[in-house]
């Protein structure tokens, strides 16, 4: 389903609730969309594309969404953090971007086991606390191919 670029201000608890078999929710550019409801109805969700929106915060349940392969967070200037909760859990996921985005902290990103591309450029943001704990952090993504950095990566 694709509201790209659309004026939607809110996504209706029935849209998730009616589309179980939802493999595609493509929200990106949705400005004036703040938040979006509980996905956990959405288990088959394989791409989550919520980039140039206006959501600030994701519920808990994205890390619920165990057929997700594919997120992209890129130019979400209003997200500061992931879901406190373990995304780790998302082993499926192939594809994660959050270039130019505004999230301070992505220590769970070694937690992606299947990772295979990594985008990250114009993030400004800490991996870690320590070199040795980002190099960490790194070498637990042993599948991925593209890991694409810019700048202001504090190590």
């Amino acid at each position: 389903m694709d509201f790209s670029n659309s004026a939607i201000t809110s996504l209706p608890d029935y849209i998730i609730d009616r589309l179980q078999n939802l493999r595609e929710l493509i929200l990106s550019g949705t400005k004036k969309l703040n938040s979006i409801p509980d996905l956990d109805g959405l288990q088959k969700l394989e791409v989550l594309d919520l980039s140039y929106s206006g959501i600030s915060l994701l519920p808990d349940s994205l890390t619920m969404l165990l057929s997700l392969n594919n997120l992209n967070f890129a130019y979400m200037k209003k997200l500061e953090s992931l879901p406190d909760i373990e995304i780790g859990d998302l082993t499926n996921v192939q594809r994660f971007d959050a270039s130019a985005s505004s999230i301070s902290s992505l220590s769970n990103v070694g937690k992606l086991v299947n990772l295979k591309d990594l985008i990250l450029g114009e993030v400004d943001f800490q991996l870690h606390n320590s070199l040795s704990d980002a190099v960490g952090i790194l070498t637990k993504l042993a599948r991925t191919q593209s890991m694409r950095f810019k700048q202001h990566i504090t190590l």
